[in-house]
């Protein structure tokens, strides 16, 4: 399912069947996207908001985790984070517990939010191509279904503001490590998780390529491929909820791709309430 902006002016609220028909709330404005559920806020921050400011911006006294990103598949808990004194190496932080907010930093990588319908855990994920191919987003919450001994169908995904495919412009050895990703290889049955290697996909929707000064380039679809891979551990696509903002094309979002060095980074956040 995808929301464009149109929809979040017109909508302040929308029922989910997974939330049991409880009210979403979902707006924006110049600091960014802002939904609510029952159990949980999301934060999707534009260029304009700041750390120094997330704080005035949450709804609730928090607490602030952050992680040292660097494209694996970490994965960390807020509470190994309490007994550091350096931030840890990690690109997905989890929590269990209320008031504690993850923080990940993104531009055009996908801000990846995730919470169960009980509010029995949030998990922030930052995921760049690399980040597809290390398989961070189903091992990480194939780890915490696991650990809580929950099931796929109680999630619900939301994906931030990232680089869309009309602007992912990629060369054929990233292409064939992308592709490569759909069906996992590792034994992922080791955290709990049962693969479906029975996922039909449409290799057209997954990337399409042009000359570029002569040279052959690929646009490919991270949305359908971040589908392809949840749907591999039992998570729908109607589970998925994709903001459609290309942060390549719209300014008002910072991009790596589009200001190269002097692009600042996009906030995002979740937090349990």
């Amino acid at each position: 399912m995808k929301l464009n902006l149109v929809e979040f002016k017109k909508a302040n609220n929308i029922k989910n069947e997974i939330l049991n028909q409880t009210p979403i709330s979902i707006l924006e404005n110049e600091m960014g996207v802002f939904i609510s559920g029952s159990q949980f806020q999301i934060i999707f921050g534009s260029a304009k908001l700041t750390r120094d400011n997330i704080q005035n911006i949450a709804p609730i006294k928090i607490d602030l985790f952050a992680v040292k990103q660097a494209h694996g598949d970490n994965l960390v808990a807020t509470l190994d984070i309490k007994k550091q004194l350096n931030l840890i190496e990690a690109d997905a932080l989890y929590s269990q517990f209320k008031n504690e907010m993850l923080l990940i930093k993104t531009a055009d990588c996908n801000p990846i939010m995730v919470v169960d319908k009980e509010g029995r855990f949030a998990l922030a994920i930052h995921a760049g191509w690399r980040g597809f191919v290390n398989l961070i987003v189903i091992k990480s919450i194939s780890r915490l279904l696991t650990q809580l001994s929950l099931n796929s169908e109680s999630l619900l995904v939301f994906v931030g503001p990232r680089i869309l495919q009309e602007s992912f412009e990629i060369d054929l050895d990233v292409k064939n490590l992308l592709e490569k990703s759909i069906f996992p290889n590792f034994e992922i049955e080791k955290i709990g998780a049962k693969i479906n290697s029975k996922i039909k996909y449409d290799k057209n929707k997954l990337s399409y390529s042009k000359l570029v000064n002569n040279i052959e380039k690929y646009y490919f679809n991270l949305d359908y491929l971040l589908e392809l891979q949840l749907a591999t551990i039992g998570v729908t696509k109607e589970q998925i909820k994709f903001i459609e903002i290309d942060t390549v094309k719209n300014n008002k979002w910072n991009s790596y791709r589009r200001d190269k060095s002097n692009s600042g980074r996009n906030l995002s956040a979740i937090v349990l309430t």
